[in-house]
């Protein structure tokens, strides 16, 4: 007698989640929306592949401040209009403040600026005439790096391990076939927000 009320439910969540995604024309959510779902088909069978995905994306998350660090000099990027932009300019503002995020974690290697300090320190790594207000890095990775230093970092990956080898890994071999894709979807979702995190600051979103 449930049965239809909860799909009726679902369906609807669906429809507006998904329409939400399409209108929104975020890049970067259908972009982790499409790797969730890939690792929701193939992670209640090949449980190695959550793992060897979540490592790619943290990596992913500090390449693309390296890839602002080294890259060419952005300092006129704020002084031209946005519509005049040849490349796409979303992606150019963040990977410039990638960059300047990670000098200012090259400045505070070990403890950071402090969490939650990041809107107060970034200022001082934009260039002259910059003018854009950046209360979050658009990356969380490259944030929770500057805000918290090697040693906060090393403290996140240690709880994310053991996250997937205590509660995750183990949840996926259940003989229970309805439990085993119950843990395989909460193990996609988490996939998602993490590779959604590389481009955002959902993590920080006290709702999220």
């Amino acid at each position: 007698e449930w049965a239809v009320p909860r799909l009726l439910a679902l369906a609807g969540f669906g429809v507006l989640s998904l329409s939400g995604l399409v209108l929104c024309r975020s890049w970067g959510g259908l972009l982790a929306f499409g790797a969730g779902m890939v690792a929701l088909a193939l992670s209640a069978r090949f449980r190695a592949l959550l793992v060897v995905l979540c490592a790619i994306t943290v990596i992913g998350g500090v390449a693309a401040g390296l890839i602002g660090y080294v890259g060419p000099d952005l300092a006129d990027l704020e002084q031209r209009p946005i519509v005049t932009a040849t490349a796409n300019p979303s992606a150019t503002y963040r990977l410039d403040a990638g960059g300047n995020t990670l000098r200012n974690a090259d400045d505070h290697p070990w403890t950071g600026t402090v969490l939650g300090t990041f809107s107060w320190a970034f200022p001082a790594y934009q260039g002259a005439g910059e003018w854009l207000t950046w209360r979050e890095a658009h990356n969380d990775y490259l944030q929770f790096l500057a805000e918290g230093g090697l040693v906060s970092c090393i403290l996140g990956l240690w709880g994310g391990w053991i996250l997937l080898r205590s509660i995750l890994l183990p949840a996926l071999t259940l003989r229970r076939k309805g439990t085993r894709w119950t843990a395989a979807a909460v193990g996609a979702a988490l996939l998602a927000a993490m590779i959604h995190a590389v481009v955002e600051f959902s993590l920080q979103i006290p709702a999220n």
